[in-house]
């Protein structure tokens, strides 16, 4: 089968969006190279439009029980929708990182969809990007304590609160590989160090797996990208988030930190943080290093065995501890910055509530020109009726005078 299905499944936390804002926002260019990147006929609540596959773990509630009939609908409109699209292009691209942790998507349900690939036609091939593990822990924690967690990063792990994120890549990519076969099962890893194609990004490695090497015709728009919070920013969010108005996802605290370490990176206060301690970083990592070490020789061909090729060494570094006191500062920051913000904010109500009173006198002026032009036009058609009824008076008149006149 020459047509091929390709079904990026993430992993979280390693540039999907990114790829998925690129082959949405190129997607004439990408057809032109006989790749489709489909446009579903459906939204999610939550969910990015660009995440065309998200269809197939959409799940739907209806008087908080599932309703599988609408489930199901909305699924074999996303497979006429690829049907189509096969059609059009030998290559088919969807993608959305949420079946990587998507536990109902098995062993059984990857190859369900492997075999309606091949009834259309085409072969299913799966793309899996990995990251390294601590640094994977460290970027969902962050999220978490983003929208209200009040865990410490270490209490975090001692919990294991991470264990819904599947971390163990073998396990995982042994199951999808039976399902679709090895020489379908395309693994990438998370880093610049590997990535291929001549821009050395997650782009041009993305790309290089469609055979496109080129891509200065393609508009590469950064996409609107949801900051994370790290070093001291992050700290001091997880320790507001005590307070209840703190805690929701979107709050204006969000905005403010985010705004504030924007501003103040690269200044000497200013780090990433070091969450590990060198004990917990070591037991960590010590649980994937078989797994990671298979991954690397099955999947990646490497007789090293060595998956990630970023220093991983943790470069003997201190936990991050921040004391009361530069807490406390940053708290004198932040309200700095709300008050900034608080002040902008006046300024530019008083600024529309000024163009609103300028567009209401130009209202008003075009108010009283109009009324000004419909009392010319009454004028000018009374004139003009006096005028055709006075020609029309005058020619009556000639006509009867001319008649006596012939009479006589």
């Amino acid at each position: 089968m020459d047509k091929v299905v390709y079904l990026h499944i993430g992993t979280p936390k390693t540039g999907s969006s990114a790829i998925q804002f690129f082959c949405g926002n190129n997607r004439k260019i990408l057809k032109e190279k006989g790749v489709a990147y489909p446009k579903m006929p459906f939204a999610f609540e939550g969910i990015g439009q660009y995440r065309n596959a998200h269809f197939l773990s959409h799940k739907v509630y209806k008087d908080d029980k599932r309703d599988y009939a609408a489930q199901g609908e909305i699924y074999q409109e996303g497979m006429k929708v690829i049907r189509e699209s096969l059609q059009q292009a030998d290559k088919v691209v969807l993608s959305d990182e949420h079946l990587w942790n998507e536990t109902e998507w098995d062993e059984e349900r990857f190859q369900m969809l492997r075999m309606q690939m091949e009834k259309m036609g085409a072969t299913l091939k799966v793309i899996v990007y990995l990251r390294r593990q601590d640094l994977l822990v460290q970027s969902y924690w962050a999220q978490q304590v983003k929208e209200g967690l009040q865990l410490s990063f270490l209490e975090y792990l001692e919990q294991r609160r991470y264990a819904y994120f599947q971390m163990h890549y073998a396990k995982r990519l042994s199951r999808i590989e039976k399902a679709v076969g090895l020489e379908n099962l395309i693994v990438r890893v998370y880093e610049k160090e590997q990535y291929a194609g001549d821009e050395r990004t997650i782009l041009s490695d993305f790309m290089d797996i469609l055979s496109i090497n080129d891509l200065s015709d393609f508009s590469q728009d950064e996409p609107i990208r949801n900051t994370s919070l790290s070093g001291i920013y992050l700290e001091y969010k997880r320790r507001m988030n005590q307070y209840p108005i703190y805690r929701t996802k979107k709050n204006f605290l969000v905005v403010i930190l985010t705004r504030l370490q924007e501003k103040e990176q690269g200044k000497q206060f200013y780090d990433q943080a070091v969450w590990f301690d060198r004990e917990s970083h070591q037991r960590f990592m010590s649980q994937f290093e078989e797994e990671n070490s298979f991954v690397a020789v099955r999947y990646l061909h490497r007789e090293s065995g060595r998956l990630f090729l970023a220093d991983a060494s943790f470069d003997q570094k201190e936990k991050t501890e921040y004391s009361d006191r530069e807490l406390f500062d940053l708290c004198g920051r932040v309200l700095a910055e709300h008050e900034e913000s608080r002040v902008e904010k006046i300024h530019m109500i008083q600024e529309l509530r000024k163009q609103e009173c300028e567009y209401k006198k130009d209202i008003q002026y075009l108010r009283e020109t109009q009324s000004l032009l419909k009392r010319i036009r009454r004028k000018c058609r009374l004139v003009l009726k006096e005028r055709i009824t006075h020609s029309g008076s005058e020619e009556n008149e000639n006509i009867t005078e001319k008649s006596t006149t012939q009479m006589g």
